[in-house]
């Protein structure tokens, strides 16, 4: 049984090569890599290239390649599982296995055939990975091949069950340790669907500046690419407040403008603040062209339920700013933040002691924000853009929309493009 948990093990390995080789093959392409450059772009029909760029491609705008990853990381924990017998019997581990490959048999033959008939192309890659899934399902089934079907996925079933107890500490049969790994890697298998893909990116931009390739003709075809995505992306209503100081949003720029962005934000992300200190400069360079809205998204529990406490101290920030605003000075403050960071401290008390401080070095009424702070009169307004940000799917900071389109990459140089595209279009 030991042996053929291990050569599960090993497919399990393979697969999640071929899914890190086929997602950086995705990425490339879209970034701008030559088409030709592929090593699996064999000829017309057996092409790599055209797989990737087709539309098939990715689901709910997530390549499969992701998805790829999260199952081979999955298959090869309940394989260690079974090699070692904890958390699951090993009947329990084997079944899971051969109940989770059938369905990536089902899936394999499904994208096969979209290959085949809609793209018409086939990717060397895909095929060895269902390959691998194939061979899987042939020796998860074989190492009980008795069992009728129904009964693996009975075990399969029980095995779901028993590993959602890990999180049950008095349920276990095995030590902290063992139990912590475990939560560990199963949640990273599902954190890999999702930031598989940024990853990617960040590594194919690493390695095309390591080797001095990053030319700026590559840069204008990956602007391109994403202003292309952008484009693409369905237009969604978001409701700007107007009004009172209480409810309103803060909007630097043109009311009125060709481009209006909104910007979920939170001001101890670094990427915020990157994207705060670029709109701030383009409202200068392209004065009247676009007006850029404000609204929080601080990735703190204290104000934000739907994040995790992430940037404690970001809650007090916005807070701070919002109540700033009561006196004329929000963009004052955010730009402070933006440049300088989110006063840091142990405890709220002593974060609000530095902000209290640079409410004085800013020439603001310390009275008057010590007074707001303490009424908590400016945190509604944060709690209901939270919910806000989350009925949208926010998963992260910062969120960017454009004229009501949702911007996946809001670099500095896809923004100027829009910005500029949009200037040309209104001549």
């Amino acid at each position: 049984m030991k042996k053929s948990f291990l050569i599960l093990i090993v497919l399990a390995l393979i697969g999640f090569g071929l899914s890190s080789l086929s997602l950086y093959q995705y990425v490339s392409l879209r970034l701008g890599a030559e088409h030709t450059s592929s090593f699996c772009s064999i000829s017309e029909h057996v092409d790599c290239t055209r797989v990737h760029l087709s539309d098939w491609s990715s689901i709910f705008g997530i390549p499969l390649a992701s998805y790829g990853l999260g199952f081979y990381l999955l298959i090869l924990i309940i394989s260690l599982l079974g090699l070692t017998n904890k958390v699951l019997i090993q009947a329990e581990s084997r079944d899971f296995i051969t109940v989770s490959s059938f369905f990536s048999v089902l899936s394999s033959i499904a994208l096969f055939y979209i290959s085949e008939v809609e793209i018409g192309a086939l990717c060397p890659v895909c095929l060895a990975m269902y390959a691998t899934n194939f061979l899987l399902f042939l020796f998860s089934y074989r190492m009980a091949k008795e069992e009728i079907f129904l009964v693996r996925i009975k075990n399969a079933f029980w095995g779901a069950l028993h590993l959602l107890e890990i999180w049950i500490p008095k349920k276990l049969k095995m030590g902290f340790f063992s139990r912590i790994l475990t939560v560990l890697a199963l949640s990273f298998s599902l954190v890999l669907v999702r930031a598989g893909e940024p990853f990617a990116t960040a590594l194919y931009f690493a390695m095309q500046e390591d080797a001095d390739i990053l030319t700026e003709d590559k840069k204008a075809r990956i602007v391109a690419q994403y202003v292309g995505e952008w484009e693409k992306e369905p237009v969604i209503q978001i409701d700007v407040k107007r009004g009172s100081v209480l409810s309103s949003d803060f909007t630097k720029g043109t009311q009125g403008a060709p481009i209006q962005i909104i910007e979920f934000s939170d001001y101890a992300c670094p990427h915020c603040q990157d994207l705060g200190k670029t709109l701030t400069q383009y409202a200068k360079d392209y004065p009247g062209a676009f007006e850029a809205v404000h609204k929080d998204f601080p990735l703190d529990s204290t104000c934000n339920k739907f994040a995790a406490g992430m940037h404690p101290g970001s809650c007090l920030a916005a807070e701070f700013a919002r109540c700033a605003g009561e006196q004329g000075n929000f963009w004052q403050v955010a730009e402070v933040f933006y440049s300088s960071g989110v006063p840091e401290g142990e405890t709220p008390e002593k974060i609000k002691d530095q902000l209290m401080e640079e409410a004085s070095s800013l020439g603001l009424d310390r009275d008057a924000i010590s007074e707001c702070l303490t009424s908590g009169r400016q945190l509604e307004k944060i709690k209901l853009d939270a919910a806000l940000g989350d009925a949208l799917k926010l998963q992260g900071t910062p969120g960017v929309w454009i004229n009501g389109k949702f911007l996946r990459t809001p670099h500095r140089d896809i923004i100027k493009a829009i910005i500029e595209k949009s200037i040309s279009q209104s001549k």
